[in-house]
């Protein structure tokens, strides 16, 4: 199998990104994060089902981006982003991943 280790760092808050291309995806989309809740290190599991530019943001409960975590090129398969939410209050927060064609968000919780 192909399996490949990308690192995006975007202020210092992305620790990395590994991508799995031993099983492929049937849809894309976000896995279950965990752990969450969370007060700290978070990841973020997901799938594309074919290759292209996806930005992973954090938005607070009002809708506010308050963090861009990772943007770049992509190739099909599954993944994790390893999001450090350092100063993050606690709260509520939805991680959105945007491809070319969709648009996908899930909640996490940080608890302090």
């Amino acid at each position: 199998p192909y399996h490949e280790l990308i690192e995006i760092p975007l202020s210092g808050r992305c620790l990395n990104a590994g991508v799995d291309n031993s099983n492929l995806p049937i849809k894309s989309g976000i896995s279950t994060i965990y752990p969450n809740p969370a007060n700290s290190t978070v990841v973020i599991p997901f799938a594309l089902q074919k290759p292209g530019k996806v930005r992973f943001s954090i938005y607070n409960i009002l809708g506010e981006q308050i963090q861009i975590i990772s943007e770049g090129l992509r190739p099909v398969g599954t993944g994790r982003i390893t999001w450090e939410a350092v100063g993050i209050p606690t709260g509520i927060y939805y991680v959105k991943m945007v491809t070319a064609d969709e648009i996908f968000s899930s909640k996490i919780t940080i608890i302090r």
